[in-house]
């Protein structure tokens, strides 16, 4: 009985950890930089609910620019803000109407519960 209930613990033990290594913690966001003709970071996750703020610290104009039509920020000049909240799951592909060569997505996850946010810390707004 010890023997399987310290197996089941351990086989436990490789999924969260596989988990953790696969997700990865550092993909998480909350804010973008946009750096003269790039996203930073270009991709990232967050959950259903929360928002993402791009910020333009760069010194020319910018759009926010969702592929599939979720909306747009308008023209960013230097030091301007957009923040967008996420209403469902999915993959949320964006890019600059000005610099097309310029993309990047945020994948929206399920809200987390206390459990999931112990192994890939997302924030919720």
């Amino acid at each position: 009985m010890r023997r399987t209930h310290a197996l089941i613990a351990l086989g436990l033990l490789f999924v969260l950890v596989g988990m953790r290594v696969a997700v990865g913690q550092n993909l998480a966001i909350t804010e973008v930089d946009i750096v003269d003709f790039a996203y930073q970071p270009d991709a990232g996750v967050s959950s259903v609910g929360s928002s993402v703020t791009w910020t333009n610290t760069g010194s020319f104009n910018h759009t926010v620019t969702f592929d599939s039509g979720q909306g747009s920020s308008g023209t960013l000049a230097s030091g301007d803000t957009f923040t967008f909240t996420f209403p469902s799951m999915g993959r949320y592909s964006y890019h600059c109407a000005i610099h097309p060569s310029m993309t990047g997505y945020v994948d929206a996850l399920p809200p987390v519960s206390f459990f999931t946010r112990a192994w890939i810390p997302l924030t919720t707004n």
